[in-house]
């Protein structure tokens, strides 16, 4: 665990009386061969007044794209984006198959001026906000739509109607299963889902959207290749829940996410990207300082004291305050005015830990002094 600060020394002590834990949270998938029917690229379309009825599938979808307020996206929309939801829409249904579903069949596309934001799915109707799409035509528009045709053709509404009182497909899943056909389907090429040293802290399992497409692709690569459509197929019953995880890989999806996350930080290390317990010669010219060194507690006191109480330990290179009532608050031997601080920091549910600054010995506390 590294724990860092960036300051002048002076004034005051930092406190943590908080139970600190590192959180240690791909064969790449052969991406499916890119097909488009003949019939899709030559079949009929009408436009007016910036309404365009698009055939995809043989003629079995009818995609509507309305740009009749936002004639300036127009052509874009028609010539880039079109061919991108005739080709995808039918290939998106394939990657999420269940038992007897049937994905809707007409599903409109509509860029609106007023809208803020990116884009949003309501049954079979998405909207895009037109600020956010022109000014990313060049960039992750056009995956900003495919990433809304996959919430269109899950469909989990289904489940909750089937069965009001199951477990919730988690929003979390939800957005990074769309994600992750996005980024390992629609444009591996781009790599938009990688994490790198700049985003590992924020890395986790269940953050959605990029960090879970990811842990998803991990979880397919390394344990079941049919996992996602395992997964979707139970949301559109309402028969999701966490055991799923278990039965499909034998391990809980919290087990999965250490183990993932272990990995990328191995990394991370191997190629030199990743310093534990250390600095980056860049964070070293920029000023940081090494709080703790990730082997004991050189640098620390038990506020009041001279000395450390044995219920803080270090374990796997972590503070961790293994018994609270032997334990106290841990201070920093150094004194600091201004800084950025920055840790990884882990709490039990419930748990009444946190971070306090600007302490001095003048309380009989720590939270008398400091906030």
């Amino acid at each position: 665990m590294e724990i860092k600060m960036n300051s002048a020394p002076h004034m005051s002590l930092i406190a943590l009386f908080v139970s600190l834990v590192l959180f240690l949270s791909q064969r790449s998938i052969t991406a499916q061969q890119e097909r488009k029917s003949a019939s899709d690229s030559t079949a009929p379309s009408t436009a007016t007044e910036g309404i365009k009825k698009l055939s995809a599938g043989s003629g079995k979808y009818e995609l509507l794209l309305d740009t009749s307020e936002t004639p300036e996206l127009r052509e874009w929309a028609e010539n880039e984006l079109a061919p991108v939801m005739q080709k995808w829409y039918p290939e998106i249904i394939q990657m999420l198959p269940s038992d007897g579903y049937q994905a809707p069949t007409n599903v409109t596309i509509q860029f609106s001026k007023e809208m803020r934001g990116v884009a949003a799915t309501s049954g079979t109707k998405i909207r895009c906000a037109a600020k956010w799409f022109s000014e990313n035509l060049k960039g992750e528009a056009k995956g900003a739509v495919f990433h809304e045709l996959v919430h269109v053709v899950q469909n989990y509404g289904l489940g909750r109607r089937k069965n009001p009182d199951g477990q919730r497909m988690p929003g979390w899943l939800v957005e990074g299963i769309a994600d992750y056909l996005r980024w390992y389907k629609y444009e591996p090429e781009s790599k938009g889902a990688e994490i790198t040293k700049r985003n590992f802290s924020r890395a986790r399992y269940d953050a959605s959207y990029r960090p879970t497409a990811n842990f998803l692709n991990w979880t397919v690569s390394n344990y079941s290749p049919e996992l996602v459509v395992v997964l979707n197929a139970a949301a559109r019953e309402g028969k999701y829940n966490d055991d799923l995880w278990k039965e499909k890989t034998g391990k809980t999806v919290q087990e999965l996410g250490n183990e993932w996350k272990t990995q990328i930080e191995r990394k991370l290390i191997d190629a030199g990207e990743l310093v534990v317990n250390g600095l980056t010669e860049e964070e070293k010219k920029a000023g940081w300082k090494l709080l703790f060194n990730g082997k004991d507690f050189d640098g620390w006191h038990v506020f009041k004291m001279n000395s450390v109480r044995p219920g803080w330990q270090v374990k796997d290179g972590a503070l961790v305050c293994a018994d609270p009532h032997n334990a106290g608050d841990l201070c920093t031997d150094q004194q600091f005015d201004w800084f950025e601080l920055e840790l990884e920091y882990n709490i039990s549910a419930g748990g009444n830990s946190g971070i306090i600054y600007h302490v001095t010995d003048e309380g009989g506390a720590v939270w008398a002094t400091g906030p």
